[in-house]
């Protein structure tokens, strides 16, 4: 995968989380779920975006944290697979399970590509 490639996956990814993320911190906190928990999912969450587009950035120099960007793909994903099975989420949540999975295998190709 070129470079620029790879400028484009990762800039998706954070731009597309950003404007997924960010407004939630204007909705109210859902009632079964602690506030701590809900702010502190949209700031990490918020925070790996801004890692995606410094790897957008200049994939060369960030090469490496292309794994662990996969990796906060795939458990995010892993987790709403395993909740949905369960019957604990819905399907418009669950549809980013698909989303993240998709991203995770763009990640791990444009690793792999670029090495």
């Amino acid at each position: 995968m070129p470079v620029k490639v790879s400028k484009w996956v990762f800039g998706i990814a954070g731009i597309s989380g950003l404007a997924l993320l960010l407004p939630l911190y204007f909705k109210p906190v859902p009632s079964d779920v602690g506030a701590e928990y809900y702010y502190g999912f949209i700031g990490v969450g918020s925070a790996w975006q801004i890692a995606f587009l410094f790897i957008a950035s200049n994939p060369g120099k960030y090469h490496i944290m292309m794994i662990p960007s996969a990796l906060e793909k795939l458990t995010f994903a892993g987790a709403l697979f395993l909740l949905h099975s369960k019957g604990a989420v819905l399907s418009a949540p669950f549809a980013a399970a698909f989303m993240d999975t998709g991203f995770a295998a763009l990640f791990l190709i444009a690793f792999f590509m670029e090495a």
